[in-house]
């Protein structure tokens, strides 16, 4: 019912109200529904969460968007919790990328410390760096 803005990386537009629009999509289509960017926003129609990890590289890696899926599907194997696990997802990828980035110097670098970040990524590391927090209702 509103107005496409595009999508993927190559995508520039901005939403005003994410909370209401991540909300009102989940109502909508009776799911999970979320918008990444510095801030990813999720909801599942009741609870809005705020993934805060992640990297600015990640928009000039072409398959990041695709990581992040594959990455919510396996959170998704695991919890039971649409919501929980896509927030868990998106987490674990954002701060693989902000630990890629401290070691690249540029695009090109990050693409090969972001596999290797995830790699080595453990629920250690998720529990003490994960920045996921409720929003707003």
């Amino acid at each position: 019912g509103g107005d496409e803005l595009g999508r993927g990386v190559e995508s520039g537009a901005q939403v005003e109200d994410r909370v209401a629009l991540v909300r009102e999509a989940a109502r909508r289509w009776g799911a999970t529904v979320a918008i990444t960017g510095a801030r990813d926003v999720l909801s599942d129609g009741e609870r809005v969460l705020g993934v805060d990890n992640g990297h600015r590289w990640l928009t000039t890696v072409t398959g990041t968007g695709c990581m992040a899926s594959a990455a919510v599907a396996a959170f998704c194997a695991v919890e039971p919790d649409p919501l929980i696990a896509a927030a868990a997802g998106l987490a674990a990828l954002g701060l693989a990328a902000e630990r890629a980035a401290e070691t690249a110097q540029g695009p090109a670098s990050f693409k090969v410390a972001l596999l290797d970040a995830v790699y080595h990524l453990g629920p250690d590391d998720l529990r003490a760096g994960a920045r996921v927090r409720e929003l707003g209702n």
